[in-house]
């Protein structure tokens, strides 16, 4: 079985998001491909896709990479709009959420959860300048996908790690997170870093 975790730091988001972590480890619990080729091993927009996967399979609706008007940046008119593309919105229990992501494949040390505040930080960036009007009971959410990658003293005591990863997700400032992990340190690639598993950290645009 896998080494699984999830926490919510704003339980109103428990109803929208667990069932779709559910259906998220699943996924990637199929994928696994005799431990050669797991599916969080891809890029960004793979990652988002499994995502938006586990959305449908928890019965909800998903609209993946769809064009949309941006506001304009800190530096430009403010009566400039541009066209451009939203990573993902959904539309779990009669709420929107619109969603840029990003992701991040980085060995694990003392400031892993500093790491993953910065790639939150930027994505949250991000949507906030997908704000486009005429949608109704919407909120903005940041994605951050993290692949870390583990040294052998880490793989030596997996299970201990895993344990101490989750209180570092514990740490991060986030409005949620999921961890889904292998139950062995495998796969190793070139590098002789395992890469065993993969974590979703979501954070809300608070609108500032």
């Amino acid at each position: 079985m896998a080494l699984t975790s999830i926490g919510f730091n704003d339980g109103s988001l428990m109803r929208d998001f667990a069932p779709i972590f559910q259906n998220w480890f699943e996924i990637h619990q199929t994928y696994k491909w005799n431990n050669t080729d797991p599916l969080y091993w891809y890029n960004e927009r793979a990652n988002v896709g499994t995502f938006a996967g586990a959305v449908w399979r928890s019965g909800f609706h998903a609209l993946e990479e769809y064009s949309s008007t941006k506001r304009p940046d800190e530096d430009q008119d403010k009566n400039f709009e541009k066209l451009g593309r939203v990573d993902l919105w959904i539309y779990p229990n009669e709420m929107e959420y619109v969603i840029e992501a990003k992701q991040v494949r980085e060995k694990v040390g003392d400031n892993f959860s500093g790491v993953i505040n910065s790639a939150l930080k930027k994505a949250v960036g991000d949507v906030a300048k997908s704000t486009e009007g005429g949608l109704v009971n919407v909120k903005y959410l940041g994605l951050t996908f993290i692949i870390p990658m583990l040294t052998a003293a880490d793989r030596d005591d997996y299970t201990g790690w895993f344990k101490n990863y989750t209180d570092t997700s514990k740490e991060v400032k986030c409005d949620f997170f999921a961890n889904w992990f292998q139950d062995v340190p495998l796969p190793i690639r070139d590098d002789k870093l395992a890469q065993p598993g993969i974590s979703v950290f979501g954070r809300l645009w608070d609108g500032s």
